[in-house]
């Protein structure tokens, strides 16, 4: 049984709104909704704003990722807000991806603990 809809990959240009109206189909047809936010792409704090304000009409319940949220007080504040839920992946393992682990493993900690810190209070 399918619950929901997400978008996934690269969003290098690719905004969530760019998927707008079948996100409005999905959210018509009773779908939950999630989009994936990479950490450091191009325009990311839109693509959060986007994926929390108005995917499907309403916005979506949950940000893949969406760490650099919180470099942005009004995005965490729409975040809480919301109750949109928020989801983390490990890197995945591969040679291809190791140069990741050490490039942004603080800047990914320096935002989860800021996050954290910001949704709980």
């Amino acid at each position: 049984m399918f619950v929901g809809i997400g978008l996934d990959s690269n969003e290098y240009d690719r905004p969530p709104l760019l998927f707008k109206e079948l996100y409005k189909r999905a959210r018509a047809d009773g779908f939950k909704l999630t989009a994936h936010c990479d950490v450091t792409q191009k325009d990311t704090h839109e693509h959060i704003r986007q994926v929390v304000e108005e995917l499907g009409g309403t916005g979506a319940e949950r940000v893949d990722h969406g760490l650099d949220a919180a470099e942005r007080s009004e995005l965490v504040e729409k975040i809480r807000e919301r109750g949109v839920g928020m989801t983390l992946c490990e890197f995945l393992s591969s040679s291809y991806y190791d140069f990741l682990k050490h490039a942004y493993l603080s800047k990914i900690s320096k935002h989860l603990s800021k996050m954290s810190k910001e949704l709980r209070s």
